[in-house]
């Protein structure tokens, strides 16, 4: 069993490890003076496609990881943000490139563990989920490290190990549903979650955003948040939190944080 010093310390060793070569800047004008195909998109299979999003800073990551690369990354960030705020939301700056880059690698790697395996990675008591739709053919949890974005010093640091399960439908669709620690710190959970949908943009080409609800509730000192449209419907989640005796906790909106609440980013697990 890992201590939490110790895999802070491991998480800490590989991001001084990463080594940050210089930008190609040649080929990245080659491949911005390239036609590129139209890719085939699938409707929304993964939760944002990239990553699941509790509060907004993965959403900023998740319309960076699938904007065409032409825009480039802080164009494309900056238009998600504008989107956002436009809405009544909120983002935060994207994390440092080592953080980023250090919890990606881990979560990449992170393998399909047992209940009892995924519990000593974990600071909270994991709750399962019950109560799920009937077609659920195959289950998986992953456990993997998370950023922290403290509003109060603007500053990105290392935050606790979460928990992914991810379901398989009998039709092949996948959903997921996240856990985490319960921390007074982050404050109000956001009531939705919006997705950039760059397949219908809007008038004068503005971004356009869909909306999805997020639900979220607690189990001792448990966070379970879950999002409708990504596979599963929102009476589907609401089952699943009465099955679980879940005390819900109701979202806001707008969605701007309070000073020295927290912001948490997380990658999306190789099972999505």
């Amino acid at each position: 069993m890992r201590t939490d010093v110790q895999i802070s310390e491991a998480l800490e060793r590989l991001i001084n490890d990463i080594e940050t070569p210089p930008a190609p800047l040649t080929e990245i004008h080659r491949a911005v003076a390239r036609p590129e195909p139209e890719p085939v998109r699938e409707r929304t299979s993964r939760p944002l496609r990239v990553a699941i999003a509790v509060g907004a800073a993965s959403a900023v990551i998740a319309v960076v990881s699938t904007s065409s690369f032409v825009q480039g990354v802080e164009q494309a960030i900056d238009r998600y943000r504008a989107a956002l705020e436009a809405k009544g939301g909120w983002a935060p700056p994207t994390p440092p490139d080592k953080l980023w880059k250090a919890i990606m690698q881990q979560s990449s790697s992170a393998q399909n563990e047992p209940l009892g395996t995924a519990q000593t990675h974990v600071s909270f008591a994991i709750v399962p989920p019950a109560g799920l739709p009937r077609d659920v053919m195959s289950a998986a949890i992953y456990t993997v490290p998370t950023l922290e974005y403290s509003t109060s010093l603007q500053t990105w640091q290392l935050g606790p190990h979460i928990a992914w399960f991810v379901y398989r439908r009998a039709n092949g669709k996948t959903f997921v549903i996240l856990a985490k620690p319960f921390d007074p710190r982050e404050g109000t959970p956001s009531k939705y979650i919006f997705e950039a949908d760059e397949d219908h943009p809007g008038p004068n080409g503005r971004l356009t955003l869909l909306k999805h609800d997020v639900f979220t509730w607690k189990n001792g000192n448990q966070v379970i948040t879950a999002i409708d449209g990504s596979f599963i419907s929102a009476r589907e989640i609401e089952a699943i939190r009465t099955a679980m005796d879940g005390i819900p906790i109701p979202g806001r909106w707008p969605d701007r944080p309070q000073p020295g609440e927290l912001d948490i980013a997380v990658a999306a697990p190789p099972g999505m």
